[in-house]
């Protein structure tokens, strides 16, 4: 296809894309998407197999990785067009098959990363529904309700921000083939301004992510236990905001290419790197809290080689039922009640023993010639449960 004079002057002044961040995009998505699928395979059979049920949140998580791995495979398959294309624009070689190839594949990229950041997003608030659910076992209903009714809120609010995304990305182009076509200028062929519409979106994106990171705090500060262990436990559900930071990436990259006009190409490469980087890492740091279990079995193992388990994670009761820092408070705090129970009983006994003594001797020595039955002082004990006893005294004794 002639592009005609024009549009072939101007093509030659077009700068080459840069082939170190080819290889850059190559490497880390190879790498993120790896340890992506690691991690998620690994929450999956800690969810079969240790815990025994797969919920909502870990079916929406494991679409998610689908959408990722699509993205990854879009992603890798486009490397070689995009060393051809930067080839082409140092000798200035017009091959309109190599600019349409590449285009289409920046086209599938964008509507992939808007799927895939709505899915992810969508699991990790599944995840605060069900720690709703659960959480009246603790007797935190108040927090707990408070955080279901904001989970659905932004459940709705993220959802109203994405359907337009998606139809944005398809629709960009008034038709959608557009998009690809190698001759005149995007505004001419009926397209939106693509960093402007990018940079609005990451945006919001990390907006989303941060309120999404806070929503569970109130929750988790209203556990029983030290600083330090609900600090740890907010640490570990705000690993998502690692997405946030890729975020932020990409759109500083966003910007210095709208600054650039219509170079945008130039930047298509990092952008789409940041864009599976966000995504990976949000599956990623949605993933690791699941793995609890796993980690605890290797503390297990580790502990049972010689190695220190003081930071591990406490195994399993023998009677299946775990060991959470809540869960040992209340034991060590019954059995405490238990022992100063037994304590009163036994100096109970103690007194009436002595009392009983000191009666008999008292009625010994009033007797006299006349042979008298001694009359026992001592009530009959009657045996009261010790669940009852705990349910009456609480943590006070009485002697």
């Amino acid at each position: 296809m002639d592009p005609g004079p024009e549009i072939y002057e101007r093509y030659k002044t077009f700068p080459p894309i840069i082939k170190a961040e080819i290889r850059l995009q190559f490497g880390l998505t190879t790498a993120l998407a790896i340890l992506a699928t690691i991690l998620v395979l690994g929450r999956l059979s800690t969810r079969r197999f240790y815990i025994g049920k797969v919920e909502l949140d870990d079916w929406m998580l494991l679409v998610a990785w689908i959408f990722l791995m699509g993205f990854a495979g879009a992603q890798l398959a486009s490397v070689p067009v995009t060393y051809v294309l930067s080839d082409h624009l140092e000798v200035h070689i017009w091959e309109p098959r190599v600019i349409t190839a590449k285009l289409k594949f920046d086209y599938a990229l964008v509507i992939i990363y808007y799927i895939c950041v709505y899915l992810t997003k969508l699991s990790i608030l599944c995840l605060y529904l069900r720690l709703c659910r659960s959480e009246t076992k603790l007797r935190y209903t108040s927090s707990g309700g408070r955080l279901r009714g904001l989970t659905w809120l932004t459940i709705i609010l993220i959802t109203l921000m994405f359907v337009p995304c998606v139809l944005v990305a398809i629709f960009r182009c008034i038709p959608p083939a557009n998009v690809w076509s190698v001759t005149g200028n995007a505004t001419d062929n009926g397209c939106i301004h693509r960093p402007s519409f990018f940079i609005a979106t990451s945006v919001l994106h990390i907006v989303a992510d941060i309120i999404i990171a806070i929503l569970p705090i109130p929750l988790v500060m209203k556990i029983r236990g030290p600083l330090m262990y609900r600090v740890g436990l907010i640490g570990v559900l705000m690993l998502g905001l690692l997405a946030t930071a890729a975020c932020i990436g990409r759109l500083v990259v966003l910007i210095e290419a709208n600054r650039q006009g219509e170079y945008f190409y130039k930047y298509a490469t990092m952008v789409n790197t940041w864009s599976f980087s966000e995504c990976a890492l949000g599956i990623i740091g949605a993933s690791i809290p699941a793995l609890k279990p796993i980690f605890r079995k290797v503390c297990q193992i580790l502990g049972a080689s010689g190695w220190s388990t003081a930071n591990c994670t406490s195994p399993q009761d023998h009677s299946g039922q775990s060991e959470s820092l809540p869960y040992r408070i209340a034991v060590e705090g019954n059995k405490r009640r238990i022992n100063d129970l037994h304590l009163a009983e036994a100096g109970e006994k103690e007194d009436g023993s002595k009392c009983s003594k000191s009666d008999s001797r008292t009625n010994s020595s009033r007797s006299g010639s006349a042979q008298t039955q001694t009359i026992p002082t001592a009530r009959p004990s009657v045996t009261v449960p010790l669940a009852a006893k705990l349910r009456v005294s609480g943590c006070n004794t009485t002697g």
